[in-house]
């Protein structure tokens, strides 16, 4: 059954006392509307206002008789509003319940809207990330500057397999380690545009490939500004949305998209506002409040709508340690132009060192520290996330890997000392004074 809101509840019950009035010529039931108005607008004062107006009534005999007279009923304040007193309680604490069914991973959503607390990220992450042939796709939307391009390389960096980011107005500290397509260096979009002619034609050759099987690994798009790359590249850039959100699932094609607009038009879906069931929309900043008003009082705020349900308030303050999460440079797709690459490959054959100068031991101990660094990176990622040490143990298991328990202590202290709360350390005594 649908969440009634609290505010529909009241002008369905005013309608229904108004018709009453009309048609018994009772003013007890203008008495009724007038707490219905208050109800809906100050619910605990307007239900002590009735219980003291109940009881002055009654308990005063030749008020109790005069009431009876002025409005031509027999017991002064009767059950219309003695029903209402009890009803409407119930039915406002109705209205707050969430339809989400309890079963699968949904159970966690489960939640009254106008809980204070977020959900936690270790519950909702994975209704984002972990179901690709449920929600495949996700659309991150809230004005600039409110964290938006962050939660997006948050989801990118916690994937598996293939990885190709567009952003067109990239800033230095973003996607450290991960190439990405972002306008020239005259500000012309012609790299983007090029990046979606290379996904059409992935998109095309995928297709063909699931005749004969198993497309190929996920591959997740994570394309920002979107409005305004549509703006810049007009059909180019909203067929291939289009085409992505309809059919990239069955393709292993997975987007993330991003916008400063929550219009559908914005997003490329005009005419196809119904595609966004396939998505997950986390809304962050303003828009979040929007849609559920007490989360102005967070620091993060943010809401994740799923399957078309109503919008559920979500933590999102761990976002700045996932950052620090490792991607395998397999995983990322660098499509800068041919020319560049051939530049790049002559200025490093003259720069770069002869790695054949130094040690093989001296190179294998840099190597194993890299591989060290980057596992702690990742535990601590996942530490942010909420996951355990049995939960991580099955994910690398799963992997084909295994799990260190010395270096995923030694993440938790990682991630204490970033987060700045890591345990003060007792400074040993001098021997003078220890003796």
């Amino acid at each position: 059954m649908p969440v009634i809101p609290p505010t529909t509840i009241a002008f369905l019950l005013l309608f229904a006392v108004a018709v009453l009035t009309a048609r018994q010529r009772d003013a007890t039931f203008l008495i009724d509307a007038a707490f219905v108005a208050l109800y809906a607008r100050y619910p605990m004062p307007a239900t002590l206002g009735l219980i003291v107006v109940q009881a002055g009534v009654r308990r005063v005999p030749t008020l109790a008789r005069e009431c009876a007279v002025l409005l031509r009923v027999e017991e002064p304040a009767g059950w219309t509003l003695h029903a209402l007193l009890f009803a409407l309680p119930g039915l406002r604490v109705y209205a707050a319940a969430q339809p989400f069914a309890a079963t699968g991973a949904t159970t966690a959503l489960a939640a009254p809207v106008a809980h204070l607390t977020p959900l936690p990220i270790a519950k909702w992450w994975p209704l984002v990330q972990e179901q690709p042939d449920k929600r495949p796709h996700a659309l991150v939307l809230g004005p600039s500057g409110q964290g938006k391009s962050w939660l997006m390389e948050a989801f990118s960096r916690t994937r598996d397999g293939q990885l190709l980011v567009i952003q067109p107005n990239k800033r230095l500290g973003d996607w450290q380690g991960i190439a990405v397509v972002q306008c020239a260096d005259d500000g012309s979009f012609l790299p983007i545009a090029r990046a979606i002619e290379w996904m059409r034609g992935e998109f095309a050759r995928r297709g063909g490939a699931m005749k004969r099987g198993d497309p190929g690994p996920w591959l997740t798009i994570v394309w920002d500004e979107l409005p305004l790359c549509i703006d810049q590249l007009g059909d180019l850039a909203r067929r291939t949305v289009v085409q992505i959100i309809t059919a990239g699932r069955p393709r292993k094609m997975r987007l993330i998209g991003g916008s400063n607009s929550a219009r559908v038009a914005a997003i490329g879906l005009d005419g196809f506002g119904d595609l966004t069931f396939s998505c997950a929309i986390i809304s962050i900043g303003s828009f979040a409040v929007t849609k559920l008003p007490v989360l102005e009082s967070v620091r993060w705020p943010a809401c994740l709508e799923v399957d078309g349900k109503s919008a559920i308030a979500v933590d999102r303050s761990a976002i700045p340690q996932v950052l620090h999460m490792p991607v395998a440079a397999g995983r990322v797709i660098d499509l800068t132009p041919a020319v560049c690459l051939e530049t790049k490959a002559e200025n490093s054959q003259i720069a770069a060192p002869s790695v054949s100068d130094r040690p093989d031991r001296q190179t294998d101990e840099a190597d194993r520290v890299t591989e060290k660094q980057q596992r702690l990176e990742r535990y601590a990622g996942m530490r942010a996330m909420g996951y355990s040490r049995e939960m991580a143990t099955q994910k690398i298991h799963a992997e084909g890997g295994a799990l260190d328990n010395n270096e995923w202590r030694d993440a938790g202290e990682l991630l204490a000392r970033r987060m700045g709360t890591a345990p003060r350390k007792l400074k040993k005594a001098a021997p003078d004074q220890a003796a």
